[in-house]
């Protein structure tokens, strides 16, 4: 597989965010009492590839799919979403060279398995959407709805996410965003790149006419 350079002239994608590294993924609020929290979190992760992610050739072959588009791709039920990896293999083809893919775990999973699936994203420069729950995330000792957001930045005590229904950069401890962790399927949505038809978009692109 053809490596992806990343030495462009784009600024660094991290920043700094209470003494811990973040990426620089934008930010947006979904609709109030809509249940498009996923939708949201998937339009940043895109933006984030389209415009920060530090590689020309990947910034400019992504596309990024607003919420409504999102919704047609996506499977969303009277109470909310509910996606599997039929709905992230046919969101992927929309998104080339982004590839989406749902990671679970049956039963509880050891409690690195969270932040070993983050680091991993990190080390390529790429967020991770977690599932959780969005009462135990606010620091409630009480089930609620379950919500995604985009995991952003992880240090020794804290994590910083990007929440649809909070802002940018927000920061929780670790261990209430790890508890808060979808007590039911243990679900993390991962990203990766298709380094082949990145290359092959630059190669269409340098064709002379």
């Amino acid at each position: 597989m053809t490596a992806i350079s990343k030495a462009d002239s784009a600024p660094s994608p991290w920043t700094e965010v209470q003494g811990i590294d973040a990426l620089r993924v934008p930010g947006h609020t979904q609709p109030d009492r809509e249940p498009e929290c996923l939708l949201y979190s998937m339009w940043m992760t895109l933006q984030y590839v389209n415009s920060v992610y530090p590689s020309e050739p990947v910034r400019e072959a992504t596309p990024v799919l607003r919420p409504e588009k999102l919704k047609q791709i996506i499977t969303i039920r009277e109470m909310g979403w509910s996606p599997d990896q039929d709905d992230l293999d046919a969101l992927s083809e929309e998104t080339d060279p982004v590839g989406w893919e749902m990671k679970t775990w049956a039963g509880a999973p050891p409690m690195n398995t969270f932040y070993e699936v983050v680091k991993d994203g990190f080390d390529e420069e790429l967020p991770t959407i977690a599932v959780v729950d969005a009462m135990r995330l606010q620091g409630r000792d009480q089930r609620g709805p379950l919500h995604a957001v985009v995991v952003t930045g992880l240090g020794d005590r804290k994590i910083v996410v990007n929440d649809p229904w909070g802002s940018m950069y927000d920061v929780y401890p670790r261990d209430r965003v790890a508890d808060a962790w979808d007590t039911t399927l243990n679900r993390l949505i991962t990203v990766d790149l298709h380094e082949q038809s990145t290359l092959q978009h630059t190669l269409t692109e340098d064709e002379p006419e």
